[in-house]
């Protein structure tokens, strides 16, 4: 799926979660911090932070990067076993910081246990690599929730790169892709979001130690 593709499933599911709720809702809260299927929760947040490791080896960034992400976002309910809804993205390693959208797809196994897909796009990235990574990036993922507390995590990474080599002719541009696979854990309700604080300082900072750099 394209970039175009992955903004639109984005857009479509975003208008799906803004729909009022019908007459059968009521008895469930109107939002959680804490995820719950309906009639529990007609809605809930999302507030994640993790680590991710990879599982191949990037021979474009020269190397294996373990990565922080962050997501923040919201999910509605849009029946008793399936939940739709979008986060902000955030990826931080020791010389890059991305940040995109991502749609969700949840699917309720019970109260507590979910599986989840998110597909996504990387909008915006700083970076100290060799070669120029090129926006925007496709990013897709699935998740075993337990608990809403806790996820274990698989994702793949579609990238696309630019490197200008010299010859003796002149300076002609060569542009690379490659898809990095990773697999980690997420932290989410009250420690995914005091996680997500410390991710967003860090990556702050980390953006101000790449600009200083360039």
């Amino acid at each position: 799926m394209g970039s175009r593709g992955c903004l639109s499933v984005f857009a479509f599911l975003l208008i799906v979660t803004a729909t009022p709720a019908s007459a059968s809702d009521a008895g469930g809260h109107t939002l959680c911090w804490r995820g719950h299927p309906f009639p529990e929760c007609r809605s809930f947040l999302i507030t994640e932070v993790g680590l991710f490791y990879p599982r191949s080896h990037s021979s474009i960034e020269g190397g294996r990067r373990t990565e922080a992400a962050a997501d923040l976002g919201w999910m509605k309910n849009v029946s008793e076993r399936d939940a739709v809804g979008g986060t902000i993205h955030g990826k931080l390693a020791n010389d890059y910081v991305r940040a995109g959208l991502r749609a969700r797809y949840r699917r309720w196994l019970g109260r507590s246990v979910s599986v989840e897909l998110s597909p996504g796009i990387i909008v915006a990235n700083q970076d100290d690599l060799r070669d120029d990574y090129l926006l925007p990036g496709l990013v897709a993922g699935a998740t075993l929730n337990l608990g809403d507390m806790v996820g274990i995590s698989v994702e793949a990474e579609r990238a696309r790169y630019s490197r200008e080599e010299s010859l003796g002719t002149g300076v002609i541009e060569s542009r690379f892709s490659e898809t990095t696979w990773r697999a980690g854990w997420k932290l989410g309700w009250v420690p995914g979001g005091g996680g997500a604080l410390i991710f967003i300082a860090g990556g702050i900072i980390q953006l101000l130690v790449l600009s200083d750099g360039s």
